[in-house]
């Protein structure tokens, strides 16, 4: 192989590192972020406020089990009502918290798009290389024949 495609297909892996460490990093942040949503419920939080906090829909955390309707969350709703439990800071804390790693979440995508749309990019120029395998590219890229398939058909489209 030339010194042009070790190179392209060098930064191809080095982004696909980088991409499954954006990965994991948001599947971190997540299950941090499903604590501080059953923190906040248990301390009588509303569900609209854990939806806010959370910027995830019902459905979705439904989902992922963040115990929206359990008895001892709805209790202590009930509780916050009537008076007689008022865990206003540590409800506010945990849905502060919620809403940080909420936004850092955001941040992360962002990176990971670009990581993405270079990736991409890296695909096209490492496919286009004469002497350079499907095999390779894929391997580098750390995506599928068919996934390349559909890449090189849209961009030549």
């Amino acid at each position: 192989m030339s010194t042009p495609a070790a190179e392209h297909l060098a930064r191809l892996a080095e982004v696909r590192d980088a991409i499954a460490a954006d990965e994991q990093r948001e599947s971190d942040l997540r299950r941090n972020q499903r604590e501080h949503l059953g923190e906040a419920l248990g301390a009588g939080a509303t569900v609209a406020e854990v939806v806010e906090a959370s910027g995830l829909s019902r459905a979705y955390l439904h989902r992922v089990d963040v115990p929206l309707y359990t008895p001892q969350t709805t209790h202590a709703r009930t509780l916050r009502r009537s008076g007689e439990l008022d865990p206003a800071a540590p409800r506010a804390d945990a849905l502060e918290a919620a809403r940080r790693l909420r936004d850092e979440v955001a941040e992360l995508r962002a990176d990971t798009e670009e990581r993405r749309r270079v990736r991409n990019e890296l695909v096209v120029a490492a496919s286009a290389i004469d002497g350079v395998s499907r095999a390779a590219v894929e391997d580098a890229a750390g995506v599928s024949s068919e996934w390349i398939r559909k890449l090189l058909r849209r961009t030549t489209s």
